[in-house]
């Protein structure tokens, strides 16, 4: 059973995620962390501050009267009673990929604060393939490389869960996640393969907990050297003690140098218009919004 479904805000997500909530009989939430990496790589050249982004009255037309929109609780803890949580990225993003990652800890955190909620988080295609590689990671900096996330494309991830636990890393080794791959394309290391999803039983919802109990006893040398690694970092926090592993220093750094090897995967502009020259400078002017309008009016798309 799934508790909520929470979408980036861009147009494309929120269709999806209305039919989701729809099969699932789920609220919505809307987090402006899980949107589309917010660069010139997947935007074209804007100038400062970039493109105009939709205000939540906007969003919310998209969404019928038969799906009802909810919150899941804000950074600080507290109810969004507009069912918004999250910020926008500031125009140009440099570290997309990451913040997308460490959003989805914090969910995850959120999730287990919820006493193990099972959340649908409808996204864009760089936050799955980070999540499938971060979380499928067995060594230092070696995960699979995803090639290709299609339309639809989603990873599952899922592990056993005590009430009262601290929240738990993509990069945590006692974590014993399970990942499964849906319709992606991966490039895997060393033969290393992926389950395929399917709907789990209770049998096998039982076997995969007793799995991933045997692979945190096998991690626990490996989690006892990054505690030692932890301690010796710079900065000096404790583990798990207020903000989740990812935050660390220590294994910041090595979830960037994973992600820069992940190819990029999010739909870009161009896609979007195949035909608008590639030189073809967006700026925030009047005229240049108008002339781009002009272009696209015999064009279908949302962006």
């Amino acid at each position: 059973d799934f508790s909520v479904v929470v979408s980036s805000p861009f147009i494309r997500c929120i269709e999806t995620a209305v039919e989701i909530c729809r099969v699932f009989n789920c609220g919505l939430c809307i987090d402006r962390q899980l949107g589309e990496v917010f660069s010139p790589a997947y935007f074209g050249p804007w100038d400062s501050p970039g493109p105009k982004v939709r205000s939540p009255e906007e969003i919310c037309a998209y969404v019928p009267n038969d799906v009802r929109i909810v919150g899941v609780g804000d950074d600080e803890g507290s109810k969004s009673s507009e069912g918004f949580i999250g910020t926008t990225p500031q125009w140009p993003e440099k570290n997309g990929k990451l913040r997308l990652a460490i959003r989805v800890e914090q969910l995850s955190e959120k999730a287990g604060k919820l006493g193990g909620a099972n959340l649908v988080l409808v996204t864009h295609g760089d936050c799955v393939a980070g999540c499938l590689a971060l979380a499928s990671s067995k060594e230092e900096l070696t995960a699979p490389v995803v090639s290709k996330v299609p339309y639809c494309g989603f990873v599952v991830l899922e592990r056993p869960f005590q009430a009262d636990e601290p929240p738990k890393s993509l990069l945590d080794p006692t974590a014993g996640w399970n990942v499964y791959n849906g319709h992606n394309e991966v490039l895997y290391r060393n033969s290393q393969q992926l389950s395929t999803w399917n709907p789990v039983t209770e049998k096998k919802a039982a076997q995969l907990q007793s799995l991933a109990k045997d692979l945190a006893k096998r991690n626990q040398t490996q989690a006892v050297e990054m505690e030692e690694e932890i301690r010796e970092s710079p900065r000096r926090r404790q583990k798990r003690q207020t903000t989740l592993i990812l935050e660390n220093e220590l294994t910041l750094r090595r979830a960037k140098q994973l992600l820069e090897s992940q190819q990029e995967v999010g739909l870009r502009l161009q896609e979007l218009l195949p035909d608008l020259p590639p030189e073809r400078r967006i700026s925030g002017s009047g005229d240049s919004i108008k002339e781009l309008a002009e272009y696209a009016r015999s064009e279908t798309f949302n962006v």
